[in-house]
């Protein structure tokens, strides 16, 4: 007798195709939910960018966009899925990117001539409180 392979009953993909009617239509979802999931592993090892959001669920980058920006022209289930992918990417607005396209940084400047005087530390911490 051969040696059985059991690598191949092992294999999601053997088992999808070698179940028929519920239990192929069980092992498929479980397959495809395992390729998602590995491809969210896969992008938190990439860039954490709305694009690979949008990969990784099969949605348009603009709903994603739209997901983040707390728009209510999406669907709420659509949202929640992906609120919570970005949470599990742990994604995070790219700042610099934000202020380039709105035109403003939010950043004050402020030119002092000596930093070690207690009227200038003062003065500076002032200016944190207030910012």
């Amino acid at each position: 007798m051969g040696k059985i392979n059991w690598s191949a009953w092992t294999d999601p993909v053997t088992v999808a195709k070698r179940a028929g009617g519920r239990r192929r239509y069980h092992a498929i979802r479980r397959l495809r939910a395992a390729v998602r999931r590995a491809e969210v592993a896969d992008l938190l090892l990439a860039g954490r960018k709305q694009t690979d959001i949008a990969k990784a669920l099969g949605v348009a980058p603009s709903t994603v966009s739209r997901a983040l920006n707390g728009s209510t022209d999406i669907n709420v289930l659509t949202r929640r899925e992906i609120l919570r992918v970005a949470a599990e990417m742990d994604y995070r607005p790219n700042l610099l990117a934000q202020s380039l396209h709105r035109g403003e940084t939010h950043t004050l400047g402020v030119v002092i001539p000596d930093i070690e005087r207690p009227f200038f530390a003062g003065v500076l911490a002032g200016i944190q409180k207030v910012a």
